[in-house]
């Protein structure tokens, strides 16, 4: 009989020792055929579809097939009509280095632990638990909007936590890829799982109650189980809606284990954690770590990788409702070996896409006690780079620029973001949201706008590839902020020509300079790196900006699909800019989406072709703001929004038309017939709806 043992994790066992485990274990069921293992071996990361093509290979060999286990510890289990259960450990690691949770461990018995394949027994209650609950995991999407596919990291999470315990099957469906409402409902049918988790994200909501009130239909019995920030801020709604359901605050990933434990009675449901109003559970997470199960497909399909290495974030914005995020918790380098090698194989095999990771962190960093915040970076940068990929992340302003820390604090930084750049990172997000002090102080940043300035010169003097979100307008603004604002987004001064032969000690003290920035100046404004220009401030529940709202007396109603309140401006003309400049970003989004996919996944040439015509769309956006405040600026005129609309939109479809035209040659065949697609039905709208109206 098998023993518990603390739980090995480990990286992945190289391909050619997998294969030989597989081969191993399909001899003993009877099976020596080549292709039969090369059609298994396609599955590897993927349990269903593993048991289904050992199922329809072997069928006359085999009473069933089980796949249970995290990737790097996979167990494959046959029940084989000539030698009984056949145990085969995928990592190719001994059978007796699983860690068995305790129910399991008293069922299973094997005749040889010490080999990665073995005969053994299974007793039907072990095999229960390793076989129930049946978990269905689906990740929401409107692919009308998001034309191309992103990684689903929070499915995929929840999964490995399930797979981790060794109790329970998980399946996972994401609209990314094709799936529709209908084909879900159809899969409910099929395969009646016993919980169902609907992952959904601003602006869902009306697929997620659709799924919802279908799968309440149709597979009543089952658990429902609501994650994402879009469930965990409309939680008393879909409570009361479902009253049965569970609402997720936080990762999830203690929360599905939680609720595989109380399906099979070892822990009451009142008890699982992070439901409702428990808040989040960041620090108890296993790990930030993804199953594979849906990758190999996201690339087919053109998407992008993303991964996590910490989450939360060390600071509270006003706009931002932390409650549902949690404190910043930051994953170890050497966990990320566990699924890097199988990306990488992945990734090889398609020698067209940029060899290229996203870090989706909140704040890459974290805290920085004893430079401990760094050194985790730096290892997190090395991992990444040593399996041969490069990356992209986000941080803050103050990991880069402190008014309060002196030139060796600032040098150390340097010497940090360049080392990141060494290894591999392309690229790195930062929320300025503004460069007026007093919005900023408003949106409780702690930052200054000449701080964002100066940081910006630093980084970009450094030679490091930045991006930035903006927010443009808020309910509160004044017109003069707005103006203010707008001259900030347009500034040339900030972002520098590297200065790599410049000494660091000096080239702080030179940053400082106005004169030395303009003499260096790149010669673009600020809104070539901001991600999206003209967004607007969501107003979300539970926020500190949306209190600030509501005492104004500004708020209005609530709208579910974007986990806010809608308001009103104080000022109604910056409020009708807000409208007409949200209406502009709606019906450019889906083609500006595509574009910033695309480039996500390609390099060199193609890259900055796909770059340059995102570019366009910045500036003609950048130039929208401009005759917007030149028309409310214009005395005893009525302001003709609607028009300047009209005619700069024109001006950017035929603009857009002739760069693709010129920058076609650099864009491989299958990037060419999405862009074509896209285009074609961006530069034939001809209204200004809203997506979220």
């Amino acid at each position: 009989m098998m023993t518990t043992t603390l739980e090995v994790r480990r990286a992945p066992a190289p391909q050619a020792d997998l294969l030989e485990v597989l081969r191993r274990s399909l001899a003993l069921a009877g099976s020596a055929d080549p292709h039969i293992l090369s059609h298994a071996a396609r599955h590897l990361l993927r349990p269903r579809a593993l048991q289904e093509a050992l199922l329809s290979s072997l069928g006359a060999l085999l009473h069933q097939a089980v796949v249970v286990g995290a990737l790097e510890n996979r167990l494959l289990l046959l029940e084989t009509v000539r030698r009984g259960w056949i145990f085969a450990h995928l990592g190719a690691r001994p059978l007796q280095e699983i860690a068995w949770p305790e129910p399991i461990a008293r069922g299973l018995f094997v005749e040889r632990p010490e080999d990665p394949v073995s005969i053994g027994e299974v007793t039907p209650e072990a095999l229960f638990r390793l076989t129930r609950p049946r978990v269905l995991l689906v990740a929401l999407c409107h692919p009308e909007v998001f034309p191309l596919p992103r990684f689903p990291l929070g499915i995929s999470d929840l999964a490995r936590a399930i797979r981790l315990r060794f109790q329970g099957q998980v399946a996972l469906a994401d609209m990314q890829l094709g799936w529709t409402i209908p084909d879900l409902v159809r899969r409910v049918e099929a395969d009646r799982p016993d919980v169902i988790g609907i992952s959904a994200t601003f602006g869902q909501y009306d697929l997620l109650e659709c799924l919802a009130d279908q799968v309440a239909e149709h597979a009543s019995r089952a658990l429902l189980v609501f994650g994402g920030s879009l469930c965990a801020l409309n939680a008393a709604r879909l409570l009361g809606r479902y009253p049965d359901a569970l609402v997720a605050h936080g990762a999830g990933e203690v929360t599905m284990q939680d609720v595989v434990e109380s399906w099979h009675g070892d822990r009451k449901l009142a008890d699982v954690r992070g439901i409702h109003a428990k808040g989040p559970q960041n620090g108890l997470s296993p790990n930030v770590l993804p199953e594979l199960d849906l990758l190999e497909e996201t690339l087919d399909n053109r998407g992008v990788m993303q991964l996590e290495s910490s989450r939360g974030c060390t600071h509270a914005c006003s706009f931002c409702p932390r409650g549902h995020k949690g404190v910043w918790v930051g994953e170890d380098a050497d966990e990320m070996d566990v699924i890097l090698g199988a990306v990488g194989d992945l990734f090889a095999a398609r020698p067209e896409m940029a060899r290229k990771i996203f870090l989706v962190d909140e704040e890459f960093v974290g805290r920085d006690r004893q430079g401990e915040g760094l050194h985790r970076a730096l290892q997190v940068a090395r991992k990444l780079w040593s399996h041969g990929f490069r990356w992209e992340t986000s941080s803050r302003v103050d990991q880069v620029y402190r008014p309060d820390r002196g030139r060796a604090w600032h040098v150390e930084r340097m010497r940090f973001w360049t080392r990141l750049r060494e290894q591999g990172m392309d690229r790195c997000l930062f929320g300025l949201e503004s460069g007026v002090d007093s919005i900023l102080e408003r949106f409780n940043k702690k930052t200054t706008a000449r701080q964002n300035a100066l940081a910006i010169r630093l980084l970009s003097a450094c030679g490091i590839p930045i991006r930035c979100t903006y927010i443009t307008f808020d309910p509160l603004m004044s017109l003069s902020e707005l103006a203010e604002s707008y001259q900030f987004q347009g500034r040339k001064d900030l972002l520098l020509l590297p200065q790599f032969s410049m000494p660091f000690e000096a080239l702080f003290e030179a940053i400082q300079d106005d004169e030395f920035a303009a003499e260096n100046a790149q010669g673009a404004p600020l809104s070539t790196s901001i991600s999206y220009m003209l967004v607007s401030m969501e107003c979300l529940l539970g926020s500190p900006y949306l209190r600030k709202v509501e005492e104004a007396g500004l708020a209005r109603d609530e709208m579910p699909a974007m986990g806010r309140r809608n308001a009103v401006f104080r000022d109604p003309l910056i409020g009708l800019m807000s409208d007409c400049a949200q209406r502009w970003i709606d019906r450019n989004f889906s083609f500006d989406y595509a574009l910033k996919s695309l480039e996500k996944i390609t390099a060199g040439q193609e890259r900055a072709a796909l770059r340059r015509a995102r570019a366009l769309l910045k500036d003609y956006s950048y130039r929208l703001l401009g005759k917007l405040l030149e028309q409310a600026a214009a005395p005893g005129q009525t302001p003709d929004f609607s028009g300047v609309m009209d005619l700069l939109f024109a001006e950017l479809v035929a603009a857009v038309e002739r760069l693709l035209e010129v920058i076609s040659g650099s864009v491989v065949p299958p990037n060419r017939a999405i862009l074509q697609r896209e285009l074609r039905a961006w530069s034939t709208r001809t209204s200004w709806d809203l997506i979220n109206e």
